[in-house]
């Protein structure tokens, strides 16, 4: 019960800033975000328990910059690889595939 409220504000923080963009997706992996480089203020702001944890990661081309997205659990499988897709992007984190 006390999960929920505060999967209800993320999931709404989730809604109101999320975007449909194309992306090529170049390859797709499960790894742990501190062995992929990250930006130092991105890290600081994982909680410490979540930076060990392996994350279904997404390497992709956004507009003309190379990035790496975290995947929602449910679409990952989903995603092609080497395929231009349209997906729903909240930040870094892939929410929904078009």
């Amino acid at each position: 019960a006390k999960v929920s409220p505060k999967l209800n504000e993320y999931n709404s923080m989730l809604d109101a800033s999320k975007m449909v963009v194309s992306i090529f997706i170049l390859e797709k992996y499960r790894g742990k975000l501190k062995d992929q480089n990250m930006p130092k203020a991105l890290m600081d702001q994982f909680p410490k328990m979540l930076q060990g944890k392996k994350f279904p990661l997404v390497k992709a081309k956004v507009g003309s910059q190379f990035q790496i997205l975290i995947a929602d659990e449910k679409i990952f499988d989903k995603l092609p690889v080497k395929k231009m897709v349209k997906i729903e992007l909240a930040g870094m984190y892939i929410v929904n595939m078009k």
